[in-house]
């Protein structure tokens, strides 16, 4: 089992902590996020 720690949670961390899941489901994530909502994606704002 590795651990993986991503630091930004905007679509390209939230993304590669997917794919890190996807490769070997044991894989440790963490994911840092300053924001108050990391989940909230501009990517489809204009």
């Amino acid at each position: 089992m590795s651990h993986l720690v991503i630091v930004g949670g905007s679509d390209a961390g939230i993304s590669a902590a997917l794919r890190a899941r996807e490769q070997d489901s044991s894989t440790r994530v963490t994911l840092i996020v300053e924001d108050a909502f990391p989940n909230y994606s501009i990517c489809g704002l204009p």
